[in-house]
């Protein structure tokens, strides 16, 4: 299943609201920012400057605000690398940053903020800033995914965050902390051949929810799986974990991991 569509299930499972009040559009207000004008049926591409008002790529905070689009990360890069201060994503629109993609954020900036509604970003290739998922108001519905690499920290206050990118790309590296507030949902998925992982060089500080999603419930793997691993250490733990597709057997919270097995 989709990580978008796993992430609004995840919504559910919080028991939360979606709710906007606390977030308001940024829009243009400063020197290089930008407001994203794109959308269907083709205009997606970060890169050209008429997807932006004023007509030029933003080097300052580039800002994806409310009603944009259906649910999908669809704004893409058709270069290799790109810089700017921030990426605000307001709406339902989100953006990829596909394998062998630099997207550089300034650390003077805000870096990745998925705020407000459903807006997305799958990040395959390497994002170099902090991100931060959900806000004030509990947004339990924005969503963080991908098999690629984040040099930075991640605030996880609402959404779901989806390491990894199917069997091929299982992983999503962080170098940097990890902190899901309880509001904040953390989705693995399970294959035959093993499982996706959060993998965070720096401390990880735990709560909220975990799900974990078996790709196919006749091929359980029997070996316990870790889901999460945090070089400085992890603090606390799940309030609560849940397996669609399977029984949980053990959790086992290690002070550098945690892993799960799980049955029929």
């Amino acid at each position: 299943m989709d990580s978008m569509l796993r992430g609004l299930r995840l919504a559910a499972s919080l028991g939360a609201t979606l709710l906007t009040i606390g977030c308001s559009a940024v829009g243009v207000s400063g020197p290089g920012d930008g407001t994203f004008v794109g959308g269907p049926p083709d205009r997606f591409n970060f890169n050209d400057r008429n997807n932006w008002a004023p007509p030029a790529v933003p080097t300052g905070t580039a800002t994806v605000p409310l009603g944009s689009s259906p649910p999908n990360p669809l704004i893409n890069f058709s270069e290799s690398t790109t810089s700017l201060d921030a990426v605000r994503l307001e709406g339902d629109l989100g953006l990829t940053v596909e394998s062998k993609q630099f997207l550089k954020l300034k650390p003077t900036g805000q870096g990745l903020v998925l705020c407000c509604k459903k807006a997305g970003a799958r990040i395959n290739g390497e994002l170099t800033g902090n991100v931060s998922i959900g806000d004030a108001s509990g947004t339990v519905e924005n969503q963080l995914s991908g098999g690629g690499t984040i040099n930075g920290n991640i605030q996880h206050r609402g959404g779901v965050l989806s390491p990894g990118s199917g069997p091929a790309l299982p992983v999503m590296t962080v170098f940097g902390t990890y902190e899901q507030q309880p509001t904040a949902g953390l989705g693995v998925d399970v294959f035959a051949e093993g499982a996706n992982r959060l993998e965070v060089r720096g401390a990880a500080t735990l709560g909220g929810l975990l799900v974990i999603y078996v790709d196919d419930p006749t091929k359980i793997p029997i070996a316990p799986f870790k889901v999460l691993t945090a070089g400085h250490g992890r603090r606390g733990e799940f309030s609560q974990v849940k397996v669609e597709g399977g029984t949980l057997k053990k959790i086992d919270y290690n002070p550098n991991d945690v892993t799960v097995t799980i049955g029929k």
